[in-house]
This record gives C-alpha cells, structure tokens and sequence, in this order.
C-alpha cells in the first residue's frame, strides 16, 4: 500500500514537472472598417473592439489624443469614441490597448470631407427693370469663399452676375422671364448648382 501511494507521488511530481506553463493570450484590438469617411466640421465615431479591458489611447493623427480605461470581463463590448477634425485632409488613426505588459495596436485611416457651398437665396427672382435686384446669398460650412458663375441660360439683357454674387445692371434691362442655371464653387472641388427663373418686370 505505501509502495503504491509513493508511486502516484511521483507520478504527480512528474507531470507537474512536464506539464507546459499556462499562459493568457494577448490582448487585441481592431476597428470597424479600414476608413472612416465624414464631412468637415462634423463628428466622427470608431468604433473599437477590445479582447481585454485595459488602458484605451486614441491617437487621431492631427496631434491630439483620447485616452480611456476598458472595465470589462474577458468578452468586452465594442467601445465608440468621437472626434471632430479642425480641417479637411486623410488622417492616420492608431488605438492602442495595454493590458499588464502587452501592448495590441490598430490603424485606420479618417477622411474627413470638404462640405459643398449651399444656397440661402430662393430660385426665384422678381424685381423691376428700373431697379438693381438683390444679391445673390448663399453659405458655406467650411468658412470658404463662395463664388457665382452663370453655366447655362442668360441672365436678362443689361444683367451681370459677378463672383461675389452681385447682380448689376450694365445697360437697360429687357423685360421678361429667364431661366438662367447658376453655380457655386468653393475652391475645394465643392459644387452646387441652381436653376433660376428671374423675371424682369415694369
């Protein structure tokens, strides 16, 4: 009976000698999608998905960080973090996720969109032909410099439509009705047009 119970003894020491450590898996880290796409001036979301909780940092490739600290169990849930850009352009994105000594990154790339110029004046005009109309409106979200450009149809006879969107008169104007298409431009590749019934009347 002792010979026996010494035997398991050893048997056991054995196997706890053999048997590989057990070690945990590294943590990992990953966002949704490989870009991220929003319009100037508005609010972005990653969204992160983390193996492990740990400290949580955000780095939006336009010099400033988030940082945030992943209190979960072992299956953690998708965390959204958001961002406003200053600026259009392409940003290189980075979250990095460390949990003791391991450190698990990922990138994507943000691009951030130029928003087009849009109009404040309705696309109908009446005014009288002894008279200036009023100048043509319209605004831009980025803060660009909006500019007018008639690209299909005509203005009335004695009519002209410079880039900052005055309408003067550079002769007698002709009675009628006109419909002149008019665009904006940003600078930045931004476009909108409109298509105008301006009527000239005595």
């Amino acid at each position: 009976m002792l010979s026996r119970a010494v035997l398991a003894l050893a048997a056991l020491a054995l196997a706890l000698v053999v048997a590989p450590p057990v070690t945990a898996a590294p943590p990992t880290v990953s966002v949704a999608g490989s870009s991220l796409a929003v319009a100037n001036r508005s609010p972005v979301t990653l969204r992160v998905t983390l193996s492990a909780p740990g400290s949580l940092t955000v780095e939006w490739g336009d010099g400033t960080r988030t940082e945030a600290v992943a209190v979960c169990a072992d299956d953690c849930p998708p965390l959204a973090v958001t961002h406003r850009y200053p600026a259009r352009g392409s940003y290189a994105v980075r979250a990095s996720l460390v949990t003791g000594d391991e450190t698990a990154t990922a990138t994507t790339t943000a691009v951030v969109r130029n928003n087009p110029p849009r109009w404040v004046t309705t696309p109908t005009l009446r005014f009288i032909v002894g008279r200036t109309p009023k100048r043509l409106r319209a605004t831009d979200l980025d803060g660009d410099r909006v500019r007018f450009a008639v690209v299909r149809g005509r203005l009335p006879r004695g009519l002209k439509l410079r880039k900052d969107g005055r309408l003067v008169r550079t002769g007698l104007v002709k009675e009628g009705t006109y419909h002149p298409t008019i665009r904006l431009t940003d600078g930045h590749g931004g476009a909108t047009a409109q298509r105008f019934t301006i009527r000239a009347i005595l």
